[in-house]
């Protein structure tokens, strides 16, 4: 059984004197903007919040319009849409735009059964006339482009590994192949990728592999096959994106690591990665996971270099029967803010110099410390999942296991639990069994942390005297309006009174607090988030470099005009992620020499992660 551990509070140091890096841009919110209904378009255009990225379903709409039946059609419908784009453009750092839906009077097919909500079979097939095709790709970015000046990113289909397409593998690769090209033989600049796959190892064929995957296995994704045939036609690859939906923090490392060693091994070199739908899996939706998940998940997002990201959806897809009922959006039908867009609220209310923190972990306690305003703030989010979700993955991703060589050796879901739980003793020495071993610890601690949440000591070192301030928190109750929601439904209310009373609902609730010295402690429940802010004129920030102690790091030449040097071994480095003065994303490379040649003269930050940790050094080009 669970042997109790006695966990003492967790201390983090905050320095005060020291920025690592201006607020980096994907802790800003994107979102997939489909709002359903005038509350929340209204929400939408005028929470003054400006977007990590926006995807539109805008060319979408404007092939598939019922009055539409030729190319001038769909050229005078984007017209129409043009309002939404450009609004939409203006309010991001990256506009994507995802080419969706075959329509009707280009398909090569007539069947209308319905297969998915909004889309029938001839939506999801090639056209009858590529010829014609191309030359509407071609005419949209024209239009996009050249005359409108916009420079989004181009998505080639939505999901390909789903109902949304009904045609052949071939096809498939045609259909990309021929929609690239149309693209790019006439307008070079323009962005286009994918292939934006429901999950990053998704394939044609039914796969039910789960846990670590090897590179040759991944080969066989879509993703893996898109780039693979990328080199094959001749073509650029501008970006790669996909979906993610479900509460898994530790895949991301594996990943990662594969993509950048595929494209730099394939020639492409490292490309934007843009994860342009995510969220948490069906029936965690609406779970005490949310605000953390949110919070924690674009932290993952951040150390792994990822240059956009889009949350699906800006509001619930369907109405429902219930007002949560577990959908996609970040709002209700009736517009009300889940504790997700909370949690992403405070994450961009979070915003000013990062601040170096000795303790963040982006798959449990995560915590992002800023100054701005002469206020200190730090953003503390205690993602938990049970003890046996959090071992699994651990043994999987830590460990390299995967969920078929554990059942091929005996090991049932059940019985690993029980392992976990010490009903069963494990006393071989072979590496399957020292590694399930290995994560019990992670188990216990992980099942306390469920169960009790944790004990919290926010240290200052070098701040004295008595400070006032505010805790915003987000829990099971607290600013949280599916509680609220839930608890008028049991005094009575009907659904549309409960909604009208909770509408609009754009404020926090804060409670005072105060700092004596130079520490704050406080308890954070599990899946907690909570913002602390201290009014402390008096402190100096300065953006340095960040160096451990006893760094053996050199970059070199420093100042340069082109080519940079790490004396990293490549098994050592991990990626350099690089930043501009200014905090905005430049790129990520995963080798120790990379070019500066093509960046503008100026200071730059590189974020060196290592296996050892992470380093930031400054970088002169000139």
């Amino acid at each position: 059984m669970l042997t109790s551990i006695n966990l003492i509070a967790q201390n983090i140091t905050i320095n005060h004197q020291l920025a690592t890096e201006q607020f980096p841009e994907i802790y800003r919110p994107g979102i997939f903007a489909v709002p359903k209904t005038a509350n929340a378009t209204n929400d939408l255009l005028n929470n003054g919040i400006q977007f990590n990225a926006i995807r539109t379903i805008d060319i979408e709409t404007a092939i598939n319009h019922w009055t539409v039946s030729s190319i001038d059609g769909v050229m005078a419908q984007l017209e129409v849409q043009k309002p939404n784009i450009l609004t939409a453009n203006n309010r991001c750092n990256m506009l994507v735009l995802v080419i969706h839906k075959m329509p009707a009077w280009l398909s090569s097919s007539s069947d209308n059964t319905v297969i998915a909500p909004d889309i029938t079979y001839l939506n999801a097939v090639p056209p009858a006339n590529y010829n014609t095709w191309n030359t509407l790709m071609d005419s949209i970015v024209d239009k996009i482009n050249n005359q409108w000046g916009l420079d989004p990113y181009y998505e080639v289909w939505n999901e390909p590994d789903g109902d949304y397409w009904q045609g052949t593998v071939s096809e498939y690769f045609e259909f990309y192949k021929n929609t690239l090209l149309a693209i790019k033989n006439n307008h070079p600049l323009a962005k286009v990728g994918g292939p934006t796959v429901s999950s990053f190892s998704a394939d044609f064929l039914p796969n039910s592999s789960n846990g670590h995957l090897t590179n040759a296995q991944l080969d066989s994704s879509i993703i893996g096959q898109i780039i693979d045939s990328c080199v094959i036609w001749g073509a650029p690859l501008d970006f790669i994106s996909w979906h993610k939906f479900g509460q898994n923090l530790y895949v991301v490392d594996m990943e990662i690591n594969y993509l950048n060693q595929k494209l730099i091994n394939s020639g492409h070199g490292i490309v934007p990665f843009i994860v342009s739908e995510w969220n948490l899996g069906f029936g965690y939706r609406e779970s005490p996971l949310d605000a953390a998940y949110m919070i924690n998940y674009s932290q993952c997002l951040k150390e792994h270099g990822i240059a956009g990201h889009v949350v699906a959806s800006w509001q619930d897809f369907e109405a429902g029967t219930t007002e949560f009922h577990g959908d996609y959006g970040l709002l209700s039908t009736g517009a009300l803010h889940k504790p997700s867009w909370k949690g992403l609220l405070l994450l961009e209310k979070s915003a000013g110099e990062v601040l170096n923190v000795d303790n963040s972990n982006y798959r449990n306690l995560s915590t992002l410390a800023t100054y701005a305003n002469d206020t200190l703030k730090v953003l503390v989010s205690n993602f938990s999942l049970p003890g046996t979700v959090e071992a699994t993955f651990n043994l999987f991703y830590d460990h390299n296991i995967s969920a078929d060589s554990l059942l091929n050796s005996g090991y049932a879901p059940s019985t690993i639990d029980s392992i976990y739980q010490g009903f069963i003793v494990l006393t071989g020495s072979d590496p399957l069994s020292v590694a399930i071993n290995s994560v019990i610890p992670t188990y216990q601690s992980s099942e306390n942390y469920f169960q009790n949440g944790r004990d919290i000591n926010l240290k200052f070192p070098g701040i004295i005297g008595n400070h006032t301030g505010i805790n915003t928190l987000i829990d099971s109750t607290n600013n949280n309006v599916i509680f609220k929601y839930d608890s008028l439904i049991t005094a009575g209310y009907t659904r549309t009174n409960a909604v009208d009373y909770l509408y609009p609902n754009d404020s926090f609730d804060s409670q005072n607090i105060s700092m004596l010295d130079s520490s704050y402690t406080f308890h954070l429940q599990a899946n907690g988030v909570t913002l602390i802010e201290f009014y402390i004129p008096e402190i100096t920030v300065s953006m340095e470099e960040l160096n451990s102690k006893n760094s053996s790091i050199v970059v070199y030449p420093n100042p340069t005009d082109d080519l940079v040097y790490i004396n990293l071994a490549a098994d050592e480095l991990k990626s350099v992620v690089i930043y501009d003065v200014n905090g905005k994303y430049i790129k990520t490379n995963t080798t120790s020499n990379f070019s500066m040649k093509d960046h503008e003269n100026g200071v730059y930050y590189l974020l060196i992660h290592t296996n050892q940790g992470t380093e930031v050094k400054k970088l002169i080009k000139q």
